[in-house]
């Protein structure tokens, strides 16, 4: 807990660890955020008939699948041809999940979501687009891990809400407790092939999106400025900040 406030917590489901409501947070102007809007979330290719009703009960309209091509026909989203929920998949492309480690070990996580920022803009650009359009429904937004692509997504919503860097830090930082029974299976699986990795891979150190994020501070002049260099529409970033925080002063 930070200053009596606490980092959301997962949603109580069988089959996914990481699936968590970013508007439990108070940003820095005091402004409760608004819940039940936007979710980030691990892997839902495997969640069971009761997980998908609780998503749809805490009213879910829209998935965004930040998979790439090859992850999501390995393991389909159980609500990709769903007729309640729409499906749009926006493959944000890293050099671990996405291409079977083709590229090598990144350097650091934070290199890699700096890389990410930096070569998927028009990718990161469709995915707040498509939030856009759902200003009053629920949207959640998915990776694997729901860590690094989640994470780096989840970081510029944080910011256009106004939470502080110290709450977009600690929610990112949460991610890897809450996966971890899913990042020692994963380990095993590898060990048994012969194939080991970095820990860091498995990990959400707080410093690796604080060196993120300075980095935008750095060559943007801020978060927001980055996020304002996609050619978003005015109106749907306020459409997004809205969202999140319900009417703004």
């Amino acid at each position: 807990m930070l200053n009596n406030q606490e980092v959301s917590k997962p949603l109580d489901l069988e089959m996914a660890y990481n699936v968590r409501d970013l508007g439990v947070y108070t940003n820095c102007r005091g402004k409760k955020l608004v819940q039940n809007q936007l979710y980030r979330a691990d892997g839902l290719h495997s969640l069971t008939g009761q997980d998908q009703e609780k998503l749809k009960q805490a009213g879910i309209a829209a998935v965004i699948d930040l998979r790439s091509c090859q992850e999501v026909q390995m393991l389909p989203c159980v609500f990709c041809n769903a007729a309640d929920v729409d499906y749009h998949q926006v493959p944000l492309l890293d050099q671990i999940q996405s291409n079977g480690l083709q590229g090598g070990f990144p350097e650091s996580m934070a290199g890699l979501y700096i890389d990410l920022l930096e070569h998927s803009k028009e990718e990161i650009a469709k995915v707040l687009r498509i939030i856009a359009g759902y200003p009053n429904q629920a949207v959640v937004f998915n990776c694997t891990a729901g860590k690094d692509r989640t994470g780096v997504i989840a970081m510029l919503l944080l910011d256009l809400a106004e939470v502080e860097e110290k709450w977009i830090i600690a929610d990112y930082a949460a991610s890897e407790e809450n996966i971890r029974p899913l990042f020692e299976k994963q380990m095993e699986q590898l060990l048994s092939a012969g194939i080991k990795m970095p820990e860091y891979l498995f990990a959400s150190r707080p410093e690796e999106m604080e060196k993120t994020i300075q980095y935008l501070n750095k060559q943007y002049g801020s978060v927001r400025k980055y996020t304002e260099s996609l050619n978003l529409d005015r109106e749907e970033i306020g459409v997004i900040q809205r969202k999140m925080e319900g009417s703004r002063r």
